[in-house]
């Protein structure tokens, strides 16, 4: 009994533990503008590419430096052996989250997501259209957010609401108008982690 309440205990610190990783890091590297030296680190200088969204770079970094297994990673890395590809920003992480079940697809009725949550946003039939980190829950379904990518491929932080639906809330004054919804998250609580590759430097 003694044995089991004590794995029991561990398992929820270990999941408070990534969580809180997630939010810390998301944080560490925004805002910052493209030019800067940390956003660098995390878009490996792809930021400057014509064409190039990164708001996937945001993910892969903090799924890097929180631990998870190379299945969830694109980004190029020496300690993991990895290397960039394209295209698959998105769909790496996402695709693993969901083999795994630490992917939730979204439903009206609920759950929600959290704050350290990974976010996946879309259009039909562009699914994997936006990706970004729900830092804290301000509110009802409204979120305070860290992202890269966008027109300025920047690090942004910025609250996003949304419906009961899980349509996104454009917010007042909005230049651009983003309709996207909800698709679903990576569990923060689910993500597996390797404690070899975990780290609080930005690497």
């Amino acid at each position: 009994i003694i044995v089991a309440s004590l794995a029991a205990g561990f398992w929820v610190w270990r999941r408070t533990r990534t969580r809180s990783r997630v939010i810390r890091a998301a944080l560490r590297v925004t805002p910052l503008k493209r030019e800067h030296a940390t956003h660098k680190i995390v878009s490996q200088g792809r930021a400057f590419a014509k064409g190039y969204s990164g708001c996937g770079d945001l993910w892969n970094y903090v799924l890097d430096v929180v631990g998870a297994p190379d299945r969830y990673v694109n980004r190029t890395s020496a300690r993991r052996g990895l290397k960039w590809k394209e295209a698959v920003n998105i769909s790496k992480p996402w695709g693993a989250a969901l083999a795994d079940g630490s992917a939730v697809k979204f439903k009206s009725s609920g759950p929600w997501p959290k704050g350290g949550d990974l976010l996946l946003i879309g259009l039909e039939p562009a699914e994997l259209a936006h990706v970004l980190v729900i830092t804290k829950k301000v509110g009802t379904r409204k979120y305070q957010t860290a992202e890269y990518g966008g027109a300025s491929n920047s690090g942004n932080r910025s609250v996003r609401t949304f419906t009961e639906s899980g349509r996104n809330i454009p917010q007042k004054g909005a230049k651009f108008v983003d309709n996207r919804h909800i698709v679903g998250w990576i569990d923060a609580d689910k993500i597996p982690v390797e404690r070899k590759y975990v780290t609080s430097k930005v690497v």
